[in-house]
């Protein structure tokens, strides 16, 4: 019991702080238009009101890399500790509908990715 306690917590606490991470990023798609709104009457040429209006891109890579990392550190430590799976399916399930608002809502249109992302991440 008290291995756990220190252990088992120490484990456990990232974990749920990096299911934040999505959350955060679906946060930022209202918030950048927002500061759309608020920036386009200070902006008068046309090249500064390119640059505020054109979408942020889809960082799909880091999408990927946290992901995959979070279903390792899952199934590295479940053997201890079964509220893992639980805790990723619940990160897996709000990834999945965060990253979609993200793509269809806020993020640019994406080039077309091939296996090079796995490499990169």
């Amino acid at each position: 019991p008290e291995w756990f306690a220190i252990v088992g917590s120490q484990v456990i606490t990232p974990f749920i702080f990096s299911s934040s991470i999505p959350i955060l990023h679906t946060i930022w798609g209202p918030l950048w238009t927002m500061e759309m709104g608020m920036l386009t009457k200070y902006k008068k040429s046309w090249p500064d009101l390119k640059r505020l209006w054109t979408p942020k891109d889809l960082p799909l890579a880091l999408f990927q890399a946290e992901s995959v990392s979070a279903v390792f550190s899952t199934l590295l430590f479940v053997g201890g500790m079964p509220i893992l799976m639980l805790l990723m399916s619940v990160r897996l399930l709000i990834t999945y509908w965060c990253d979609k608002y993200f793509l269809l809502r806020v993020a640019a249109i994406p080039k077309r990715f091939t296996t090079h992302i796995t490499k990169t991440a």
